[in-house]
């Protein structure tokens, strides 16, 4: 996951990204890991799919958060619960 910054604009400083542009980045970069690290264990597609889904989801991402949170540094405690606490409230309709 050292590699988010391929995902982002060269042009744009990272602060400028809001925090549910950058969740949205981060939910996809997550799956990507997810599925590599099964991947490794040689499961069929069907098992692939269902492991990567147990794991890529709001539940287990908030399991996994409580469980991280514990072991960072104050700062970055302060950090990682602005970003929790952000949500969607409703999505935008564009329309073509």
């Amino acid at each position: 996951m050292d590699n988010v910054e391929l995902y982002l604009d060269k042009k744009r400083d990272i602060r400028d990204y809001s925090s549910l542009d950058l969740a949205f980045l981060g939910d996809a970069v997550w799956e990507l890991e997810v599925r590599k690290y099964f991947l490794n264990f040689g499961y069929n597609i069907f098992n692939l799919n269902k492991l990567v889904k147990s794991k890529v989801n709001a539940k287990a991402q908030s399991a996994f958060f409580k469980d991280l949170i514990k072991n960072l540094e104050e700062e970055y405690v302060n950090i990682a619960k602005r970003a929790k606490n952000s949500n969607i409230k409703h999505f935008q309709v564009h329309v073509l």
